[in-house]
């Protein structure tokens, strides 16, 4: 069980079946709670999804599986939106670092960012556009791809001072200033995948699909939310929302 919240009406939901801590998959999960019942299907990691849309009020969600059941709460509040993508062109809200050396397409859910040259290429929120507070607030966004590389050859999601990483087949998140830092999130992680950032004044907590998977120190370096790109690497953020955290 876990307990969600949402500022928007929107909560993605995931309900994970294990057996003796072996996840299930292909196995049919029903949710109520929400004025109708829900079904979805686990994958091959036990999880299944649920995407609740229009919730105005404090609910329970019940996951059931073969006559077993499990709770988890739902508390609808109001939060300060700081940003929420819906790009389809470069508006004003991204600063480049250089517009040779990396290639961005759109669209209307946000945007991908590849690397052409060797050098460094940066693409980051404009801070001087949006205000985004150093601390206290929450970045959620889902990973839909990313394209395979070796250790500073790749696309970096960054995110305050942590970052996202694809290295051959493992999705890392560390520390930008930090390179021993280094978490293996997934290994060959099957895209999209949902990640929130719970960031504080003194810590940084990463959820994966709903999961708690790290929890890093904050620094009071590098407050940015974007890309750095490198030769030939290329990620999406999608559905990037920054908000307040309540």
């Amino acid at each position: 069980s876990s307990s969600y919240s949402t500022s928007d009406g929107n909560v993605t939901a995931y309900v994970t079946l294990l057996d003796n801590s072996n996840p299930v998959s292909g196995a049919s999960i029903s949710l109520t709670g929400t004025g109708s019942t829900l079904s979805a299907t686990t994958n091959s990691s036990g999880i299944a999804t649920f995407n609740l849309t229009g919730i105005s009020s404090d609910c329970t969600l019940t996951a059931t599986y073969d006559n077993v059941s499990d709770t988890a709460t739902v508390t609808v509040q109001s939060a300060t939106v700081y940003y929420e993508s819906a790009l389809t062109s470069d508006d004003g809200k991204w600063q480049k670092s250089s517009t040779s050396g990396m290639n961005i397409s759109y669209d209307a859910n946000g945007c991908t960012v590849t690397g052409t040259t060797t050098s460094d290429r940066t693409y980051y929120i404009n801070t001087s556009s949006v205000t985004i507070p150093t601390s206290d607030i929450v970045v959620e966004f889902d990973m839909t791809s990313a394209t395979l590389g070796a250790y500073n050859n790749s696309t970096e999601i960054v995110v305050h001072n942590s970052k996202l990483l694809m290295e051959s087949s493992t999705l890392e998140c560390r520390l930008m200033s930090d390179a021993q830092d280094r978490f293996s999130i997934a290994t060959s992680p099957q895209l999209p995948i949902h990640f929130k950032f719970e960031i504080t004044s003194s810590q940084i907590k990463v959820y994966m699909e709903g999961t708690l998977v790290r929890t890093l120190s904050t620094s009071s370096s590098y407050r940015s939310i974007g890309f750095k790109t490198y030769n030939q690497r290329g990620a999406s953020m999608k559905n990037l929302k920054v908000y307040e955290l309540l």
